[in-house]
């Protein structure tokens, strides 16, 4: 029984991890958009 709740808090945590990194990626790219274009001017 504990192990099943064990493995669904490891899933839940890890989900909730890839989604952070997801945003953190996009925020990234955004930055790296605004970059690019403010070194072309």
């Amino acid at each position: 029984m504990n192990k099943s709740i064990l493995a669904v808090c490891m899933l839940i945590l890890l989900s909730l991890l890839s989604c952070d990194i997801n945003a953190f990626n996009e925020m990234l790219n955004k930055a790296r958009e605004k970059y690019i274009k403010e070194s072309k001017k």
